[in-house]
């Protein structure tokens, strides 16, 4: 069992937005309207951070070296990345659970890095944390180490130790760049609070929004699960996309043509909303129905583009049928993911390896059909 994380109610409605700034398509702005610099502007950790996050002041944009491009939704990435970005073989990979032991000999060293890297999973890489003088750790040891550890465990102490340091150490397993250490707590706070530890069974959220959770789930190790009887609250599905305020207040005015290009995992728009941008943005948060997801994921409503190869959408695709689902799924473009009528898959980097493509005919009154709740959690103001 994973250990229960309350989290606070959001409504849509009676919440104040400062003004903020910039246009959006699909995870944010048009690739031309934004600008790639960042200003970072340290914010100390000196309270605890909730998941919603829409309280706080977001001063800076910023990028992380893991997965972005032109797309605002699929950002600046460097070219190695951009030719594995359509290779699920080679994109994020699960959570390492025990670290590489160490080997009396060289060949067994080398035996053993051979096979993580094989595997997937690449271990301590660098951490780098922007601010006023940049940081940056090579493991989660020197972190531990730093002026920085002790701030952020009291910052966080509503939370079991435990789970803290576990997924700690998950992110000093990816090679990863944060704006600030406000923009470092954040992403580590939504794993806390939606990612399992070694042991458990994947959450909702890992099953659908993580590329570790599909290649569980194609190999048959762990299927997508349901919310049973007398379980309590059923988790729900949250998809995510960093809009400019404008188009915000329309959306949650019922226009729902203003949510249009690409929606995806938390840290892909978390990381938008760190951009610079001269126009104020908000973050969304889109809270499917319980058992939705199953809706979402189904003939009935997603396109999947026909392209070759070891692609994230054709993995996923796959997989739905393997588990049962009906194979009759309609055609998205090619290059973004869209479909007229249908919630599209597009290949992206990051850590759920695509974005949903929304666009065409019906498709925003499709998606939001079966959205229960959508929230603003986090805001950024504007940046000449």
């Amino acid at each position: 069992m994973r250990e229960h994380v309350s989290r606070e109610k959001k409504t849509t409605t009676g919440f104040s937005i400062p003004s903020l700034k910039h246009p959006t398509r699909g995870f944010g702005l048009e690739s031309s309207a934004i600008s790639r610099q960042a200003v970072p502007k340290i914010q100390p950790l000196h309270k605890p951070l909730t998941h919603d996050i829409s309280r706080i002041p977001l001063h800076t944009q910023a990028k992380l070296s893991i997965s972005q491009s032109g797309d605002i939704y699929e950002q600046e990435r460097s070219p190695l990345e951009k030719t594995q970005k359509d290779s699920f073989l080679e994109t994020s990979a699960e959570p390492i659970q025990q670290p590489i032991q160490k080997k009396e000999s060289l060949t067994g060293a080398i035996t053993s890095l051979t096979t993580a890297l094989s595997s997937g999973h690449l271990v301590q890489l660098k951490v780098k944390i922007k601010g006023k003088q940049t940081k940056t750790y090579a493991n989660f040891g020197a972190f531990k180490k730093s002026p920085l550890y002790k701030p952020l465990i009291s910052s966080l102490t509503k939370y079991s130790p435990e789970v803290v340091e576990f997924h700690l150490k998950q992110l000093f397993s990816t090679d990863a760049e944060f704006e600030n250490e406000q923009h470092f707590t954040e992403a580590l706070t939504y794993d806390i609070e939606h990612k399992s530890m070694s042991g458990q069974e994947h959450t909702l959220q890992e099953q659908y929004m993580t590329l570790y959770g599909w290649k569980k789930r194609e190999t048959g190790t762990q299927p997508a699960t349901d919310a049973e009887a007398g379980e309590g609250e059923p988790e729900t599905l949250k998809v995510y996309r960093t809009m400019k305020l404008e188009d915000w207040k329309e959306l949650e005015g019922g226009n729902h043509a203003k949510l249009s290009g690409h929606l995806g995992d938390f840290k892909q728009a978390q990381n938008y909303l760190y951009r610079k941008s001269p126009e104020p943005k908000v973050l969304v948060e889109f809270t499917l129905r319980p058992g939705a997801e199953r809706e979402l994921f189904s003939s009935a409503i997603m396109a999947f583009p026909d392209v070759k190869g070891k692609t994230v959408p054709n993995l996923i695709k796959s997989t739905l049928v393997k588990e049962g689902g009906s194979d009759s799924f309609a055609k998205a473009s090619t290059n973004e993911g869209t479909a007229p009528d249908k919630v599209g898959v597009k290949s992206e980097g990051g850590e759920a390896g695509f974005s949903l493509g929304i666009g065409g005919g019906i498709s925003p009154e499709v998606f939001m059909g079966l959205v229960a709740n959508m929230s603003v959690i986090g805001r950024s103001e504007a940046e000449g």
